[in-house]
């Protein structure tokens, strides 16, 4: 029993975790998320923009311009155009 153990140890421990797309079968391969993906990705996109828009109001008040300024002050520096 102990060397089926080990057998099994060892043979769990050259398979590999993690699969490269490249490696992967081309008719298993996939380049676009599924549509209810997309729709929970586009909902929390939504839900941040609202925070922001939010926030911005909120701080607008202490601002002399109302400008774009608020805007620009609430929205993130990392965040890419989407």
């Amino acid at each position: 029993m102990k060397e089926q153990e080990k057998e099994l140890i060892n043979l769990r421990s050259e398979q590999t975790y993690h699969i490269k797309l490249k490696d992967m079968p081309t008719e298993q391969q996939y380049d676009k998320l599924k549509t209810q993906s997309k729709l929970v990705i586009n909902i929390i996109k939504m839900i941040c923009y609202r925070a922001e828009t939010a926030v911005a109001n909120i701080v607008s008040e202490a601002l002399s311009s109302k400008t774009d300024e608020k805007r620009i002050i609430v929205t993130p520096k990392n965040r890419t155009a989407s």
